[in-house]
């Protein structure tokens, strides 16, 4: 498990309602460079970018399933 930063006005933000969560951590990738028009919308500690969005489009570099976030998921598929 570690820290994301989360940027405010993001769907993550709305969702925890809060600007810091901690996620689990199992990739060995990240996203250098997001596609055009995608917003970085949290970051680790040592700055991984940890999820993007683009209109109702996330990703993120956890596994919310594997953690029972059902927050995440209930906020998800309201969108």
């Amino acid at each position: 498990m570690h820290k994301i930063n989360i940027e405010k006005s993001s769907f993550l933000e709305k969702c925890y309602k809060s600007d810091k969560i901690e996620v689990n951590s199992f990739h060995h990738q990240a996203i250098k460079k997001p596609a055009e028009n995608f917003r970085v919308t949290a970051t680790s500690e040592d700055r991984i970018i940890e999820a993007i969005e683009y209109k109702n489009i996330l990703g993120v570099q956890w596994h919310p399933e594997q953690m029972n976030d059902v927050k995440f998921f209930k906020e998800y598929f309201k969108r």
